[in-house]
């Protein structure tokens, strides 16, 4: 199993950081190679669009609004990886600073 994680230091307060970011749907707002999102099962899983065309199936795993986060597994996509769970965070640092984290772990095919 291999894990990769990152996290980041912004100068927005968690509530806007995670306004952007907490949206199941949202990721062609923040992630410019995602064009389109479109979201299925009762918002439980999300269909996304690649520039290249692409498409990437996600099914939502967990959510906490109050604790800003959700994790999420990847059905099916051009990438060669089983077992992927990934993770996303937004912690507050200060009324004006938060620390954004994403995490995923996963095991390689081929």
């Amino acid at each position: 199993m291999i894990e990769a994680s990152s996290d980041v230091d912004v100068a927005v307060s968690a509530d806007k950081a995670w306004s952007l970011l907490g949206g199941f749907d949202n990721l062609p707002l923040w992630i410019p190679m995602i064009i389109r999102s479109f979201l299925e099962d009762g918002g439980r899983v999300r269909r996304l669009t690649a520039k290249d065309g692409s498409v990437i199936v996600e099914r939502l795993v967990s959510f906490d609004q109050r604790k800003r986060t959700y994790t999420y597994a990847y059905i099916e996509g051009p990438d060669p990886v089983e077992d992927y769970l990934g993770k996303v965070t937004v912690t507050s640092l200060s009324p004006e600073r938060c620390c954004i984290s994403w995490g995923s772990q996963f095991s390689p095919v081929g």
